[in-house]
């Protein structure tokens, strides 16, 4: 997987929204039009929301002092079709 672009800290029972801001990344008149997320399965996904340029997942689980990426695939549409995956770390942390 790609180098994480953030890095989160996240409570074992803590059910969280985290998202990625793609505004520079995407020309100002590409819009996203889908939004993939792989998560490991330590991880549950409650839920997902997918803007025209951000992309957020709701997620629960995860085991106290595990490291997990979090990758998000997007395809944009606008007739010029790109793909684009960017990671996330997340941290479980006893808080």
């Amino acid at each position: 997987m790609a180098e994480p672009i953030q890095t989160y800290q996240k409570d074992p029972t803590s059910v969280r929204w985290y998202g990625l801001d793609w505004d520079d990344w995407l020309p100002a008149d590409v819009f996203i039009e889908t939004s993939t997320w792989s998560v490991p399965s330590d991880l549950s996904v409650e839920d997902e929301d997918v803007g025209t340029r951000q992309t957020m997942v709701k997620l629960s689980g995860g085991a106290l002092e595990a490291e997990y990426e979090v990758a998000n695939t997007i395809t944009t549409g606008s007739g010029d079709e790109q793909t684009e995956t960017r990671t996330i770390c997340i941290l479980i942390v006893d808080r």
